[in-house]
């Protein structure tokens, strides 16, 4: 497991000379939209894979530098067996703000690293049944990702984020959407 402490570190090294190197541009607001596909595991648990839904809105600073916020829904839930139970796991929701470093257009690519904090609730209901549980935690968030130029103002993204990473459990997630600048 990669050091948490090496790991902002890193981040604020590189979000540091990142920003010494701001051009005397405007830059407006990009907003986002992604498919989330979640991995939720937890001690002595199958990992379940809740697919969400994502939005962020990101504000540039410079060419190399923004402030990011999200906000991630549950769209479907993913099944589990505990003991002899059935368990259906959601993300109910999750809003989370990183800093953004990211990498100057290289062929219309360009690669970042996210780091921030993220506040999530997941929800656990025996199939079946009524029965419903919900639990909810607030920890360090970091991840990687690459956008492409679809055409001027609008890309496709990938990204890796580990949003929460606990004791006994994790939750990470690939998004994959459209952002547009504005």
């Amino acid at each position: 497991m990669i050091n948490k402490k090496l790991v902002v570190a890193a981040y604020f090294v590189l979000s540091s000379v990142a920003y010494a190197e701001r051009p005397v541009v405007e830059h407006g607001l990009i907003a986002g939209a992604s498919v989330q596909v979640g991995s939720y595991e937890e001690d002595g648990a199958d990992s379940v894979s809740p697919i969400g839904g994502l939005l962020s809105l990101e504000k540039p600073l410079t060419d190399n530098f923004s402030l990011r916020a999200d906000y991630a829904f549950g769209l479907e839930a993913d099944s589990t067996e505990v003991g002899t139970t059935e368990v259906d796991v959601s993300l109910g929701n999750m809003f989370s703000g990183f800093a953004k470093a990211q990498t100057s257009d290289i062929a219309g690519f360009r690669l970042y690293g996210l780091l921030g904090v993220s506040k999530a609730e997941f929800r656990a209901e025996v199939v079946d049944t009524e029965e419903e549980t919900t639990d909810g935690d607030t920890g360090l968030s970091y991840g990687l990702g690459v956008t492409a130029g679809i055409k001027p103002g609008l890309t496709v993204n990938g990204e890796f984020v580990s949003y929460l990473s606990e004791d006994d459990y994790s939750y990470s997630g690939f998004n994959f959407g459209l952002s547009k600048l504005f």
